[in-house]
C-alpha cells in the first residue's frame, strides 16, 4: 500500500532532471524515511515522497465444523445477502443434522466470517457445494477460496469415493467462471400451463 506524503524542506532544492525549475524554500523540515523514494512533478510546488506503509497482517483464518450455537452469528454474517430472501435461516438447522452433509465455518479471530455446506450425493461420488457465503467486509481476501480448499480436502479425507465436486450458484456466471466451471445443469423456471405446473 502506498500513500503520498508531502514534506516542505529548510533549504532550496534542484529539481530532478528534466524539470527546469528549482525548488522552493520552505518553512518546516522533516526527515524522509529511507524506504521512500522523491518525486517532484511539474505541478507541484514542493517534493512529494512517495512510501511503502506496512498494513498490520490480519489473525489467520481458522475452521471448524458449524454448531447450533454458531447460528446467530452466522445471520449477522449473511445479513442482506439475496436482497433479505436469503434460504440459510429456514435450512441451517436441518443441515446439521443430515448425515451425509458438512457445514464448515471459517472464522477470523474468533468472529464468523464465512461458511460452506458440502453434501455427498450419488452413492457417495459427488460433492455438491451449496451455501457459499463470505461476510461483506471479508471479500476479497480470498477467504472463498481458502474455505473451498480447507471443504475439499476435508471432504477427501471423510469421503474417498467422492470422484466428482459440483457447486451450486444463484448469481448469474460471467466469463471467469465458464473458464474455470463447466454447467452440467440449469434449472429453468416453471410455467403454468392451463393451470398445471410443468
Amino acid at each position: 500500500m502506498y500513500t503520498s506524503c508531502k514534506w516542505k524542506t529548510n533549504a532550496p532544492l534542484k529539481a530532478p532532471a528534466g524539470l527546469a525549475r528549482a525548488g522552493p524554500a520552505a518553512a518546516a523540515s522533516c526527515l524522509i524515511p529511507p524506504q521512500s523514494q522523491l518525486h517532484w512533478g511539474p505541478s507541484d510546488p514542493f517534493p512529494v515522497a512517495t512510501m511503502k506503509l506496512e498494513k498490520e497482517p490480519e489473525a489467520p483464518l481458522q475452521f471448524s465444523l458449524a454448531a447450533e450455537s454458531d447460528f446467530e452469528e452466522v445471520m449477522a454474517m449473511s445479513e442482506g445477502i439475496y436482497g433479505g430472501l436469503d434460504y440459510l435461516p429456514s435450512r441451517y438447522h436441518a443441515w446439521l443434522r443430515e448425515p451425509q452433509r458438512t457445514v464448515v465455518l471459517a472464522k477470523r479471530a474468533g468472529a464468523v466470517i464465512g461458511l460452506q455446506s458440502v453434501v455427498i450425493i450419488d452413492g457417495g461420488e459427488t460433492a455438491l457445494v451449496e451455501g457459499l457465503r463470505v461476510a461483506p467486509w471479508e471479500r476479497g481476501k480470498g477467504v472463498a477460496g481458502e474455505l473451498q480448499r480447507f471443504c475439499a480436502g476435508l471432504i477427501k479425507q471423510q469421503h474417498p469415493g467422492v470422484k466428482v465436486s459440483r457447486l451450486t450458484r444463484d448469481d448469474p456466471l460471467g466469463p471467469k467462471d465458464f473458464r474455470k466451471y463447466r454447467i452440467v445443469a440449469k434449472q429453468v423456471p416453471t410455467m403454468p400451463l392451463n393451470g398445471v405446473l410443468w
